[in-house]
């Protein structure tokens, strides 16, 4: 099945507005056996389109200790500086550096900052809608915790993490 092309959005820049946007995550707890589901906030960030679409980039600044999964021991475990140490590195950055085109999909490739360790991730857009001034966005990454030095609990914690990224954002 193949996947409608977004619309490109009208070139200039967009504000995310925090307040409708979110970062969903899904897991596997236990050695595979159950799923874990989970949301961090975003606090702030912007998309920039550009003249060409390719060039366009985006900034998103996520509050780690927003991470919730409605387990309070678990979301404490993860906060804490076994894991996330959101006293120590309170936000988590994506800063991409341009998009490109893969068959019918849209790409954007950039950089995830998690606890002071930068790698490279890509972000697949699987739905983009724009409205008057609103840019509205469902962006997926799968998320290696290794590769950001989150490596606790092995045994019952899976190390990729799937994340929907649902942006809202208004043309300024």
């Amino acid at each position: 099945m193949t996947q409608p092309t977004p619309t490109t959005p009208a070139k200039g820049t967009y504000r995310i507005m925090a307040a409708r946007s979110a970062v969903r995550f899904q897991t596997n707890h236990l050695f595979g056996l159950t799923n874990v589901a989970g949301t961090f906030a975003i606090r702030s960030g912007h998309i920039v389109i550009a003249t060409p679409v390719t060039a366009s980039t985006a900034t998103v600044s996520i509050d780690a200790a927003s991470f919730t999964t409605h387990n309070r021991r678990r979301d404490a475990a993860v906060r804490s500086a076994k894991f996330l140490d959101t006293a120590h590195h309170p936000d988590i950055t994506f800063t991409s550096h341009g998009a490109r085109r893969y068959g019918n999909q849209w790409l954007v490739h950039g950089d995830l900052t998690v606890r002071a360790t930068t790698r490279p991730v890509e972000l697949t857009i699987e739905h983009l809608q724009t409205r008057d001034d609103e840019l509205r966005a469902q962006v997926t990454a799968l998320i290696d915790r290794y590769a950001f030095g989150l490596t606790k609990s092995k045994a019952i914690t899976a190390r990729y993490l799937n994340l929907i990224l649902e942006v809202t954002a208004i043309h300024s």
